[in-house]
């Protein structure tokens, strides 16, 4: 291999990682939304919720590195190491932004939901309009930990 390929070949490598880890950070705040909002928001949701979630990220990566990697190779073969890349990158990324998104949507102020509530906002509303910004900041600050 020349110099030129071996450019090319660490340029499509580095490529490779910035994606998996984008799609996996995307993940992250896809679930921290969808998971942490409904547990602010039903006392139900939150009971079984973060005492699995803490202890999900007591475990460390190493811990189900082999079976992830053994599972993720037996479902889809051809796919299964990357599949199982981007699993474990988001198991790394996701209990820092989720925990934020918990925080942030915990403890809003209760005249805004009271408002809210007075006002008949709809779920989508109060995500985009409520929920969402509450977020926004400390997921922000959490990316570069993360």
């Amino acid at each position: 291999m020349d110099f030129a390929e071996f450019i090319f070949v660490s340029i499509l490598a580095i490529g490779a990682s910035y994606l998996r880890m984008s799609i996996a950070l995307v993940f992250s705040v896809v679930f921290s939304l969808a998971v942490y909002i409904a547990a602010a928001t039903n006392r139900t949701v939150e009971k079984i919720v973060t005492p699995v979630l803490d202890i999900f990220q007591s475990i460390p990566i190493l811990g189900f590195f082999p079976v992830t990697i053994q599972l993720f190779y037996a479902a889809i073969p051809i796919l299964g190491a990357e599949l199982a890349a981007v699993f474990l990158i988001f198991t790394s990324q996701v209990w820092n932004i989720t925990f934020a998104v918990y925080e942030s949507t915990r403890f809003l102020q209760a005249e805004l939901l009271d408002t809210a509530k007075a006002l008949q906002i709809g779920l989508l509303d109060r995500l985009r309009y409520l929920y969402i910004p509450a977020c926004l900041p400390k997921v922000v600050r959490n990316f570069q930990p993360s």
